[in-house]
């Protein structure tokens, strides 16, 4: 758990309209609050996705839970003009000197192959804010090279803000994003090789990891049981079409870009 020391400032964009504060581990975050425009499942898809893009190594910055300090909610009451719990809300690293990833600067970068189990989690969980949205992947220069990350997860589930009977529709459904810079990555970067490591981390996760995730779903964002049992039964279902998955994305790769 963090806790904000210092209030920063807005981001400056983005729907759930994010904050920027210091915390006492002494790094920026970038900070989604619980009662944000889009409500607070939101926090629950961001949870889900910090929770597994560590059991699947993906390249999301590093994100934890955070409290606000007594100081931090008085200047966010003061910037917003409306009470703001103390928290938990959600934070994620915030990452400076970064650019969006274009089809220009992609070739720079030294872990273009991570990107296979960005889209193979966008389509476990029909996210399709990663392309709609071009200001969700980053690239940044540090010491090893040009580092891709991905960002932003309010929108897993299609539409981020998602009822029982949607979670059952997509249960099973298999659609393919190729749009923008994913179509870009399948025609000239990824091989289908990139994506098995990704694909057997996500089916090697144990239901019990799974059920104490959703164990750990803070009260305060109001998950209900049966709403809990319906996502973990949502990721049992993927699991099962992991590899249809896979094979549906990598159908778009062409012959000549395989290394086997």
């Amino acid at each position: 758990m963090l806790l904000a020391t210092k209030y920063i400032g807005p981001v400056g964009r983005g729907v759930t309209r994010p904050e920027i504060v210091w915390a006492d581990d002494d790094f920026a975050y970038v900070v989604k609050l619980q009662n944000n425009r889009m409500g607070r499942q939101v926090l629950v898809n961001e949870y889900i996705a910090q929770e597994l893009g560590r059991m699947m190594n993906l390249c999301f910055p590093p994100s934890e839970l955070i409290y606000l300090s007594e100081d931090v909610k008085a200047s966010l009451e003061r910037h917003l003009h409306k009470k703001i719990n103390r928290g938990p809300h959600f934070a994620s690293r915030f990452l400076s000197h970064t650019h969006f990833l274009t089809r220009s600067n992609l070739a720079k970068a030294v872990n273009f192959s991570d990107m296979a189990g960005i889209m193979f989690f966008d389509h476990l969980f029909h996210n399709l804010d990663r392309t709609n949205n071009r200001r969700n992947l980053l690239i940044r220069n540090e010491e090893a090279g040009a580092k891709i990350y991905a960002i932003d997860h309010s929108h897993l589930f299609y539409r981020g803000r998602w009822e029982l009977t949607a979670l059952k529709r997509m249960e099973e459904l298999i659609k393919v994003n190729s749009s923008r810079i994913y179509g870009v990555l399948l025609r000239r970067y990824l091989d289908p090789q990139d994506f098995v490591p990704y694909v057997t981390r996500f089916c090697e996760i144990p239901d019990e990891k799974i059920l104490d995730m959703m164990a750990h779903i803070p009260t305060e964002w109001q998950v209900t049981n049966e709403q809990k049992a319906a996502l973990t039964h949502f990721i049992g279902c993927r699991r099962q079409l992991a590899e249809d998955i896979c094979e549906a994305i990598c159908r778009l790769i062409p012959d000549k870009n395989r290394r086997t």
